[in-house]
């Protein structure tokens, strides 16, 4: 099985400490695509060209696999990663999202070797998509830095589509180094604004 890897390039200090390692070490066959983003040293600065929708929608548009794994600068894993992933999609070939936390009726929930979570959605850190379902990000709507990969699992939900945790096999751990709520908090930025949006959308789904 085959994958591509796509991620925004922001910040050359998180890729260099987390997700490049990553890339390196990493067992499997795999395309990678890069976008060139602009970096914002502030989160509360929102100046960009583009946002992470359009830029994930440009990735699908490129992919050629039948999987593209999205995901941030500051997620690490180790070398067997792409075997825990193709090993969630053989229990689960039919998914709609996969992604490294989720949230489901209860709480959060994180990939780990029990099982795969079945969440409502998933955070923007990490989702695996499939291309035969040709769906893309709303980059109409959620057209700044929050909830649009959560409003792409509340779609795929929609039509029946399972979104899941990643089933983890053997020594395989996937990590996100991300501190933006705790240096920003929870509603950092627009964040009201977009789950205001989203809220109207899918009142009973939950995010993380």
């Amino acid at each position: 099985m085959k994958f591509t890897i796509g991620y925004r390039s922001r910040f050359p200090e998180q890729y260099s400490k987390y997700l490049g390692p990553s890339l390196d070490n990493l067992k499997g066959d795999y395309d990678l695509i890069k976008i060139e983003s602009n970096k914002i040293t502030d989160a509360r600065d929102f100046q960009s060209e583009k946002y992470p929708a359009s830029d994930y929608n440009e990735m699908i548009r490129m992919c050629k696999t039948q999987y593209l794994i999205l995901v941030h600068e500051d997620i690490s894993f180790t070398p067997d990663f792409l075997e825990s992933v193709e090993n969630t999609i053989n229990q689960y070939p039919d998914f709609g999202a996969i992604g490294l936390v989720g949230h489901d009726d209860t709480d959060y929930r994180w990939s780990n070797s029990d099982k795969s979570y079945e969440v409502h959605t998933l955070d923007s850190c990490m989702i695996i998509v499939r291309m035969d379902l040709n769906m893309f990000f709303d980059d109409d709507t959620f057209n700044e830095l929050h909830l649009y990969v959560e409003d792409y699992c509340a779609r795929v939900g929609l039509l029946g589509k399972k979104v899941l945790t990643i089933n983890t096999i053997g020594d395989c751990h996937i990590e996100h180094h991300s501190s933006t709520w705790s240096q920003l908090g929870v509603c950092w930025g627009n964040y009201p604004h977009y789950k205001q949006i989203f809220v109207k959308k899918y009142p009973n789904t939950l995010t993380t």
